[in-house]
C-alpha cells in the first residue's frame, strides 16, 4: 500500500515475502526484529505512521 502522493514514486525492494523470508532465516532465534526505512522527507505524520503499521503488519 502506498499512501497519498507518494503513489508515483518507486515502490519499495522490501516487499512482504521478502520481509517473510527474512524472519523465517532467523527461525526464531533472533534476540529483536527490526527495520530500518526511509519515509520520504514531505510525508506528513499520518503518511509515515502508514508506512510503519504496513512494515509491522509483516512481522
Amino acid at each position: 500500500m502506498i499512501v497519498g502522493a507518494y503513489a508515483a514514486m518507486p515502490t519499495s525492494l522490501l516487499t512482504e515475502d521478502r520481509v517473510r523470508g527474512f524472519i523465517g532465516a532467523g527461525g526464531g532465534r533472533e534476540d529483536y526484529r527490526g527495520v530500518k526505512i526511509q519515509v520520504p522527507a514531505g510525508a506528513d505524520v499520518e503518511t509515515r505512521a502508514a508506512m510503519i503499521r504496513r512494515l509491522a503488519a509483516m512481522c
